[in-house]
């Protein structure tokens, strides 16, 4: 009950950040651009003041985020000419004569209980997206030492860092609230974008069809990263809209913030921001520089300091790249790392890649075209992984048990019929500047997505910023699908379905029960209104049930100290979450070292593993194999099974001594 309530007031609190940056936007901007643009402020005003205080080591003090909130606020009331309340009540007025309308809000709706309701499961998650959060908040920085996994210190995490928003207070009870709000940016930046180009009904259309992208609903109650470097992708369309419509210095800087946060959210969020922000400002230069000229001489000091706060933040927002250089020699991670993740052969796998993609992109559902696309990939590339890729192609990857899970659910039948079509026609829209920009730079992007990255089967997720920031295109090419009757239509329909099944049936996360809903296999996960133990109980599924997080839930130690001992693939959030009464160091083959008596203790050392687990209140040692061959000898007050293997637990008493920091 006190985590609800307490979520509850953050949400609050996110909510009132939303009306704020809300009341802010120039008057003259319509509801739904004004509605977009709070929504990518709220996600980037959080993004960086989270970033900011562990980039000065002050994320040991919550609170400073909830001044800034109000120091939000404050501004807002004082300078803000905007009324939330009633352009909402007039907005709500005019699509209530609208079916989109009514079905996106149901929609909305019916994601945002699957948020309150269902924890966040997804094996990144428990990895490192949450997990990271956690480590970096015990050491205070953005390079923490002790970490499972190189991707808890490697990858871009200023998405990630969102989730510290509830973590900081020990509650994760509706903590996919910034992927929701990642999915609302790109469904109303959707509307804005169509909005300008064409009546109510148009513009709710066209953000149906976005919104019923298979893969951004069911992203949309999870916690992963991706949504959020799609989320900033459409912001950046619809700052460049205005940019191009009106060139001004405060577009240029929603632009520039945008792709600044854009870049912490995920690295290949640059792949699509390179040209498409070079090409917008190519676009207006002459404008622009007039306006920074015009700025220059108005208002020197403001302009100075707009510069200096953008360049801070596009350093902070570079950080882990800055980290990762000093600490491994490579901006992205560990050299051998890196090169798992890499294409290696260079245009040969950035064709084959393409091919692989195609066949993903045709989502077609039933297990006829799992079959038919395995086939036509071994006729075209031969069975097995082939050039540029780092796994087979696997027909078990699709099977109608994954349909709508987000690992392996790409973008339904919309995305592969009209999205794409509408994306390649874009190029030679001349007499539409917007859409060719943006479908230059998603093209670059998907080539570039190729040429660069090995395909593993769950790469469907790189694939969400291109989907997400379509409209444009879809806006461009009306006169074909939206005009014609014959097509609308089934369009609609498609859409409406495939939104209602990521929302009700997201095989990971349903919110209807098994029983009506068709055999799959996979099966279908129980309903989340339906689950026994709760959160806990989803949780405590990783552990072959409760008695673990039960026994650290207790504090059994409270204020002591707890030694973590993982493998690289370990599910190591829910100890870190339920057993925060201790706290907790994390070692693995990865990052092995231990502080101890002013020196260090390396785990690979069974000698000094045992001795390690003598001076900790609590160690778990969880799936490491060389570490579970050291300790068999070892009496552990509990065993139990994770997935990759077994996990002791020692206790070594209240007041082991000697252990550093």
């Amino acid at each position: 009950m006190a985590d609800s309530v307490l979520s509850l007031v953050l949400l609050a609190e996110l909510g009132g950040c939303l009306i704020a940056w809300h009341r802010l936007q120039p008057a003259d901007l319509a509801f739904g651009e004004a509605l977009c643009r709070a929504l990518a402020l709220t996600l980037v005003g959080f993004g960086l003041a989270i970033q900011f205080l562990f980039a000065t080591h002050l994320a040991r003090f919550p609170w400073l985020l909830d001044a800034a909130a109000g120091g939000l606020w404050l501004a807002a009331f004082r300078y803000g000419r905007r009324r939330f309340l009633a352009e909402v009540r007039s907005a709500l007025a005019t699509a209530a004569r609208f079916p989109c309308a009514w079905l996106l809000g149901a929609a909305l709706a019916g994601l945002a209980v699957t948020v309150w309701v269902a924890p966040p499961t997804n094996w990144d998650a428990m990895t490192y997206n949450l997990s990271r959060v956690l480590v970096m908040l015990r050491e205070n920085t953005l390079a923490p030492r002790h970490v499972a996994n190189f991707r808890q210190f490697s990858f871009s995490p200023g998405f990630d860092l969102l989730h510290g928003f509830f973590l900081r207070y020990g509650t994760d009870r509706a903590i996919a609230a910034f992927s929701l709000l990642a999915y609302a940016t790109v469904v109303s930046g959707a509307y804005a974008l169509a909005r300008r180009r064409g009546e109510a009904a148009f513009a709710l259309r066209v953000a149906l069809v976005v919104a019923s992208l298979k893969l951004l609903p069911l992203e949309a109650v999870s916690t992963k990263n991706d949504i959020g470097a799609a989320a900033m992708a459409v912001a950046c369309l619809v700052a460049a809209a205005r940019l191009l419509d009106r060139p001004g210095l405060g577009a240029l800087g929603f632009l520039l913030a945008c792709a600044c946060y854009g870049l912490s959210t995920k690295s290949h969020f640059a792949l699509f921001a390179g040209p498409f922000t070079a090409l917008v400002l190519w676009a207006r230069r002459r404008e622009l520089l007039a306006a920074l000229a015009g700025g220059w001489r108005r208002a020197r000091p403001r302009l100075t300091a707009a510069a200096l706060l953008l360049g801070a933040a596009l350093a902070v927002c570079l950080a882990s790249q800055w980290h990762n250089l000093a600490r491994h020699g490579h901006p992205f991670g560990p050299r051998d790392e890196v090169a798992r993740h890499e294409n290696a052969d260079g245009l040969a796998g950035a064709a084959a890649n393409l091919v692989r993609y195609a066949l993903d992109v045709a989502d077609v559902p039933g297990p006829w075209w799992y079959a038919a696309r395995q086939r036509l990939h071994d006729r075209l590339l031969g069975p097995g992984k082939g050039p540029g890729a780092t796994m087979a192609f696997h027909a078990a990857a699709y099977a109608v048990g994954n349909e709508l899970r987000e690992d392996a659910a790409w973008f339904g039948l919309l995305g592969g019929l009209l999205v794409v079509p509408c994306v390649v026609a874009g190029l030679f829209r001349r007499n539409d500047t917007l859409c060719q920009i943006t479908a230059v730079s998603l093209v670059a992007f998907a080539a570039l997505v190729c040429l660069n990255i090995t395909w593993f089967s769950f790469n469907n997720r790189f694939f969400t910023l291109f989907f997400a920031a379509s409209a444009p295109c879809l806006v461009a090419a009306r006169s074909v699908w939206h005009d014609r009757r014959w097509l609308r239509l089934p369009v609609m329909a498609v859409a409406t379905l495939t939104l209602l099944a990521a929302t009700l049936a997201n095989q990971d996360r349903p919110l209807v029960g098994a029983s009506l809903l068709p055999p799959a296999n996979p099966p279908w996960e129980a309903s989340i209104l339906d689950r026994p133990g709760g959160r806990r109980g989803a949780y405590a599924a990783f552990f072959d049930g409760p008695l673990l997080l039960d026994y650290l839930t207790g504090g059994i130690f409270p204020g002591g100290r707890g030694l973590l001992v993982a493998d690289t693939d370990s599910v190591v959030y829910p100890i870190l979450f339920y057993g925060r009464a201790q706290d907790w160091l994390l070692a693995s083959r990865q990052a092995p070292l231990v502080p101890v008596d002013g020196g260090q203790a390396d785990i690979r050392d069974c000698a000094a593993l045992k001795a390690l687990i003598r001076r900790f209140d609590v160690t778990v040692v969880m799936e490491e194999p060389a570490a579970l061959a050291c300790l068999a000898g070892e009496k552990p007050v509990m065993t139990t099974r994770a997935p990759w293997g077994d996990v002791l637990v020692f206790t070594a008493g209240k007041n082991a001594v000697g252990i550093g920091n």
